[in-house]
């Protein structure tokens, strides 16, 4: 797992406490922030999508990247979602410093119901967890069901047993479990789950002596076929 920078634990505090809200005018929509991560030593990213049952909702919406502090309120980033409604955001780490929450803000039109995807700080603590390094090894299956397998590392021992892991599906999930008492993983995946289009991201829950992890699923060439 690469290790953090300031930008990298910045993301990661904002995004604990993630989560989405609709206004009540026109078709509704919902802000889904899926994930962050960090460029460099000074940049991030945050990219999501709006959902809506009303597609002409999602494509080409206008939409703001907002950051609130004690001065108030700063746009970091702007432009239009794509025409199934995805939205990211560039940022800096000085555009954090004294930040309190930010926001996708997706703005309203004649049919569409203004969306906001809020993200507020997680509140800093001290911690001492050891490192965890996830891995996947890879994925295959036999008819209708298969599984991704993998393991949990770690310089401490009590950090690869028995750790919460979960499989996510497009940022949903789609399975959980723990890991052995070696540290190794199988979470479930159907056929139908497996398609070229979907991305997978296998996640270990941090505790308070071991620090969390995260992987995404980078497929092979040519993709993995069922058998």
């Amino acid at each position: 797992m690469r290790k953090l920078t300031a930008i990298g634990i910045a993301l990661a505090a904002m995004l604990a406490f993630a989560g989405s809200a609709e206004a009540k005018a026109g078709a509704p929509g919902t802000v889904a922030i899926y994930d962050s991560d960090e460029i460099s030593a000074t940049k991030g990213i945050f990219w999501g999508q709006i959902l809506s049952p009303r597609a002409s909702c999602q494509d080409a919406r206008n939409f703001k990247f907002v950051v609130s502090g004690m001065t108030g309120k700063t746009t970091i980033d702007q432009g239009k979602t794509s025409s199934e409604g995805g939205l990211s955001a560039l940022l800096k780490l000085s555009d954090l410093s004294g930040a309190t929450a930010a926001s996708f803000v997706v703005a309203k039109t004649s049919k569409c119901a203004k969306a906001v995807g809020s993200i507020m700080f997680a509140k800093p603590a001290a911690s001492r967890a050891a490192s965890t390094d996830l891995s996947i090894v890879g994925v295959d299956g036999d008819g209708d069901d298969g599984a991704f397998g993998g393991f949990v590392k770690s310089s401490k021992g009590k950090c690869k047993a028995n750790r919460k892991v979960k499989l996510l599906l497009d940022g949903n999930e789609i399975d959980h479990g723990t890991t052995t008492a070696a540290g190794s993983w199988s979470l479930h995946v159907t056929a139908a789950e497996f398609e070229p289009t979907n991305t997978f991201k296998v996640v270990v829950k941090k505790t308070s002596k071991c620090a969390g992890a995260k992987e995404n699923f980078v497929p092979a060439m040519p993709r993995p076929t069922w058998r």
